[in-house]
């Protein structure tokens, strides 16, 4: 059983706020850190999810989110938002993940499509998933401070003043790589269709 599903057993009615729940966390309540487990890992899972795309490894990186930030706990500044702040070690978990398995990731999408070229209805299956493939290497190919800007507009739905606060740069700046990377991703993907 994960951390997460340990945690759920929480009771979820508490009312307390973030900024509470980690005063209590720190004072030894290990139930107020399960609360916050309960309530931010549907966001972390979700986040990193859209940037890996293996479901095991982004079980295991949610965990890992949660286990850093456990330890990183008594470092937490008081008056920042805990949301930002565990946004930001989930994000540089998944950074590392992504560092050690750039080429497995590669090797798998590529079995993804042999396996799907070789089943029943391989026409149809093959299209969606090498749109899929398409879509995400897209965006993958935008430069990282642009996708997190349009990832956590779109996908997490943030507003640009959450974006900003996450990212650590001002909103004008978040509303101009969002327009930016909209833009980078349909000339992307317009020449990807002329291909």
């Amino acid at each position: 059983m994960c951390i997460a599903q340990e945690l759920t057993l929480a009771d979820s009615t508490d009312s307390r706020s973030d900024e509470e729940l980690v005063r209590s966390a720190l004072a030894g309540e290990d139930e107020a850190f399960g609360l916050l487990v309960t309530k931010y890992s549907p966001g972390i899972f979700r986040m990193i999810c859209l940037r890996v795309p293996d479901s095991d490894a982004c079980e295991d990186l949610v965990q890992e989110t949660f286990i850093r930030a456990w330890k990183a706990l008594p470092g937490f500044r008081f008056g920042a938002k805990f949301f930002t702040w565990l946004y930001r070690i989930g994000m540089n978990a998944t950074k590392e993940h992504q560092r050690k398995h750039a080429r497995r990731r590669e090797l798998d999408a590529e079995l993804r499509l042999i396996e799907v070229r070789e089943s029943p209805g391989a026409d149809e299956a093959l299209g969606k998933e090498e749109e899929r493939e398409q879509i995400r290497r897209a965006l993958e190919s935008l430069p990282e401070e642009y996708r997190c800007a349009l990832l956590l507009r779109e996908w997490e739905e943030m507003s640009y003043a959450e974006i900003s606060k996450v990212l650590g740069v001002p909103a004008g700046t978040v509303a101009s790589r969002i327009a930016r990377a909209r833009e980078m991703l349909a000339e992307r993907m317009t020449a990807n269709e002329k291909l």
